[in-house]
């Protein structure tokens, strides 16, 4: 009896020695597939977020498009061994049979991206002879289909830095700062061209170039002919033979079109109608540009804006007082003003000021200036309530360091740009969250 219990328990350990291995093998492949199971629910995930951010981004760069997609992946998921496979596809309403059929029901046109992708990711437990398992790597992907409808007019406004410091080069491009900035609202102006024939839109578009001041129309307080001269946005008042911002008059003034009276600032701090920037030795040569008000003549736009050059300093507040006269003129339901600029504001006296231009942004902001654009905005001449959003975005330096910027349009409103491709890529991403709709 004795001899049979001891090959009982022998029996009993040579089978639990061997149902190990097979039990293990479950807890491998429990563990691992229950991984896997919601590994590819996230990238499922990512890859729906991705296309939601692709369609508003409504780029047609596959590289950029693409690109995107792998921060939402890595971002979604951080166990990614690699990606192995990303595809966009973009398609028109034109390529899209269901957009033309529902065009002809008067529906809107929209753009449709298809996100596909897939990424491999180490498995916990690879398995051997003994254990099953599902091999060093598994596999996950996820696909889904994002519209970004076409459905409401805009009205855009570029306040675009023409300081000196705009003829310089920069870290993204072998040309000066202005030159690929024209040639980028060129670009977008183009867009805006293919989006109005398609939509059949009237999309406009206006440019504000500023530096310490703009270049602005008026009417000549004596004969009432229309004339043009360097001009200061902002109202002063003089004290000690200095010009000083008067911020409760400015604000309470920043629609009114200006006159002569705010023509000019020399050297010697006068000022007179026309009197503009008076060149002395070893100053920079006069920069040229003038208002652009909204228009929809795409062509001509383009060929007015393809010669303006910069000089002198940087005023960010004279743009956007300047932006939000032009405007007031604008047919459509959304309004977008989006300000460029390569630096600060500057923080030094000049030709007769008694405040630097930093200061006075600052000081304006704060009291208010920009709600009171949004606010005066929100209702346009036609009676009708508008949409209005305020954007800035620089570029060659980081705007989040200067104050009057971030607090006029709020952190989630500015963006910095390192190149070209940013730049065009980041005011098209704004000009489409505003046009278009997502589903």
């Amino acid at each position: 009896m004795r001899l049979f219990k001891k090959k009982q328990c022998g029996h009993a350990m040579i089978l639990f020695v061997m149902i190990i291995p097979a039990l293990f093998g479950i807890f491998t492949l429990a563990s691992d597939g229950t991984r896997a199971m919601q590994t590819r629910a996230r990238v499922a995930d990512a890859t729906e977020a991705a296309s939601l951010a692709v369609a508003a981004q409504n780029s047609e760069d596959a590289a950029v498009n693409q690109e995107l997609v792998r921060d939402y992946l890595n971002a979604y998921e951080h166990s990614i061994v690699s990606i192995t496979n990303v595809q966009v596809t973009r398609l028109t309403c034109e390529q899209i049979p269901d957009c033309v059929a529902g065009l002809a029901r008067g529906e809107n046109r929209y753009f449709e991206y298809d996100v596909k992708a897939t990424a491999s990711f180490k498995t916990w437990f690879a398995g051997n002879d003994a254990i099953e398992g599902f091999g060093e790597t598994f596999s996950a992907g996820g696909d889904s289909i994002a519209h970004k409808l076409e459905s409401e007019g805009i009205d855009i406004m570029i306040a675009a830095d023409f300081s000196g410091s705009m003829g310089s080069g920069w870290s993204g491009s072998n040309k000066a700062k202005y030159r690929d900035l024209i040639e980028i609202v060129q670009s977008v102006a183009d867009e805006l061209q293919g989006m109005n024939e398609q939509a059949n839109l009237q999309n406009m578009i206006g440019m504000v170039p500023y530096n310490g001041n703009t270049y602005s129309e008026y009417q000549d307080s004596i004969t009432g002919e229309t004339l043009e001269c360097w001009m200061y946005q902002n109202e002063t008042y003089e004290s000690g033979g200095r010009l000083y911002t008067d911020v409760d008059e400015t604000l309470a003034n920043i629609f009114v079109e200006k006159d002569d009276n705010n023509c000019g600032v020399d050297e010697n701090g006068n000022r007179g109608k026309n009197t503009g920037y008076k060149k002395s030795a070893g100053s920079r040569q006069n920069p040229k540009f003038e208002d652009i008000r909204l228009t929809s003549d795409i062509q001509d736009f383009k060929s007015s804006i393809a010669g303006f050059r910069p000089g002198a300093v940087t005023g960010s507040y004279q743009g956007w007082i300047r932006s939000a006269q032009l405007m007031r003129s604008g047919v459509n339901e959304r309004r977008l003003i989006i300000l460029l600029s390569d630096g600060m504001d500057i923080d030094w006296l000049y030709q007769g000021w008694g405040t630097s231009d930093f200061a006075t942004a600052n000081a304006l902001v704060d009291a208010g200036m920009c709600d009171a654009i949004r606010a005066n905005l929100l209702f346009g001449n036609d009676g009708q309530t508008k949409k209005v959003n305020m954007a800035v975005i620089g570029f060659d330096y980081n705007p989040f360091g200067n104050p009057a910027l971030v607090n006029c349009v709020g952190e989630d409103n500015v963006y910095k740009a390192e190149n070209p491709q940013e730049l065009y890529a980041q005011i098209l991403s704004l000009i489409a969250e505003e046009i278009g709709r997502l589903r």
